[in-house]
């Protein structure tokens, strides 16, 4: 009987354990994907900086040309 205890506590402490790591996994998910979200938009205003830079470039090329 006392074998079984022992086991049932070595498999709670395990699950304790497995959902501690789980939820540290979860969190650093849900940091990444914050992260990601702000690359995105930083490459999104990336893209219309550089539209507006090829605008103005072939502006002044027809003036000039």
């Amino acid at each position: 009987m006392d074998s079984i205890l022992d086991e049932a506590e070595t498999l709670k402490k395990l699950l304790l354990s497995g959902r501690s790591a789980t939820k540290a996994v979860v969190e650093e998910l849900a940091s990444l994907k914050g992260d990601y979200g702000d690359w995105m938009k930083e490459m999104r205003d990336s893209e219309e900086k550089q539209g507006e830079c090829l605008l103005k470039w072939e502006q002044l090329r027809r003036i000039f040309s």
